[in-house]
């Protein structure tokens, strides 16, 4: 690949990687308005925030390790990947998971497909 091919690619992945995020955003925005503004605020202002802040905690916790055992995988496959982007990917494996219909059975070729991008595999690889 060369310099101006993997110039153009990064600034075209920029650009989808902004569509996403603006999408995202927007459909939290749709959710909040369907469930109602108020009732939204309410909720959030009557949390306890210690329980609020160890849920999180865990939750993040959970998917960076993970996402450390799936880079630990990949290494010993022989596709050495940086922690960050391999947490990020299982981050958005969880996601497809979740929403796409069928769960896990439904999302698995985006799952593989998302990690074999990661680790610059071929999809077909297993990896």
């Amino acid at each position: 690949m060369t310099a101006e091919t993997r110039s153009s690619r990064t600034g075209v992945l920029t650009v989808r990687r902004s569509i996403w995020i603006v999408a995202t955003l927007f459909v939290g925005v749709l959710f909040v308005h369907g469930i109602g503004v108020r009732r939204f605020q309410g909720a959030i202002l009557t949390a306890d925030t210690e329980i609020v802040v160890a849920v999180v905690g865990v939750a993040l916790l959970v998917l960076v390790v993970r996402g450390v055992a799936l880079g630990v995988l990949l290494n010993i496959l022989g596709y050495a990947v940086p922690t960050h982007r391999i947490v990020s990917a299982y981050a958005v494996t969880t996601v497809v998971s979740t929403v796409v219909p069928g769960g896990r059975t439904g999302g698995a070729p985006v799952n593989g497909h998302v990690v074999a991008r990661v680790a610059d595999a071929d999809y077909e690889d297993g990896a």
